[in-house]
């Protein structure tokens, strides 16, 4: 997700095994009509993990999906304006925390985001590197990261409903770093989300894949993606800057 791949040395890797985890969520992205956003919102964090967990393999969906939802497999479009359609029909949109700063899309506002997608969402921009006082206590709460997000509806905090599939799968690309694919169910608390830690392109996510403290494989599992008004891949921050350039060239539905 960022053309300067960043590498942690054994012992940096060793130190944020130990770090806490991205947790609580600050869902101040509505994803609007125009399908704005600004960019100092999105899924936040901070909170309490364990030691690092291992990538996750493909994720099968476990529910059927409803009979009016769209084909098993069938790719989004993705306008020029950053709307989907397919299935999804909301707009995309970016957010970050305090140590993101952004070089396109921008702005991202109640005006619009993105433009002139040709068939990919793609967000560029850097990361500051984390304060830390102690390897277990960082500024995760407010320099969370970087995030591509998007709605399932055009309509702000409606929930994606019968239309709803039993998966998905987002085609990114952007170089190393750490990846969480993000949901929002409408009607939970700002601070709640559900997560999938350190997810791999391309795989098949399931909402049982989703936990509410998924840096630590705890918490409360995602019932149903009808419940989910928000969606996210966020790249999180890390000990040192992260110059990044993410594209999400898939959304796919199962």
């Amino acid at each position: 997700m960022n053309h300067r791949v960043f590498r942690e040395s054994a012992a940096a890797a060793d130190t944020r095994q130990a770090m806490p985890r991205l947790a609580r969520v600050l869902l101040a992205c509505a994803g609007l009509a125009l399908g704005a956003c600004d960019g100092g919102g999105g899924f936040a964090g901070g909170g309490q993990g364990g030691d690092a967990l291992p990538a996750p393999g493909p994720i099968v969906g476990d529910a059927a999906a409803p009979a009016d939802a769209a084909p098993a497999g069938a790719l989004q479009q993705i306008a020029d304006d950053g709307k989907l359609s397919g299935g999804l029909s909301g707009y995309a949109w970016v957010a970050g925390g305090t140590g993101t700063t952004w070089i396109s899309p921008n702005p991202c506002n109640d005006q619009g985001c993105f433009t002139n997608t040709g068939g990919v969402l793609c967000a560029q921009g850097s990361i500051a590197a984390l304060t830390c006082t102690s390897p277990s206590s960082c500024d995760w709460d407010s320099n969370w990261g970087a995030m591509i997000g998007w709605n399932p509806t055009p309509v702000q905090s409606e929930a994606w409903g019968a239309g709803a599939t039993a998966g998905i799968a987002v085609t990114y690309a952007g170089g190393s770093g750490e990846y969480r694919l993000m949901v929002h169910a409408a009607g939970d608390p700002e601070t709640k989300n559900y997560c999938v830690e350190r997810y791999v392109s391309g795989t098949v996510a399931s909402p049982s894949a989703f936990l509410s403290q998924c840096w630590a494989n705890a918490g409360d599992v995602l019932p149903d993606f009808a419940m989910v008004d928000k969606f996210g891949l966020q790249l999180i921050s890390a000990q040192a800057p992260i110059d990044f350039s993410i594209c999400i060239s898939a959304i796919a539905l199962f």
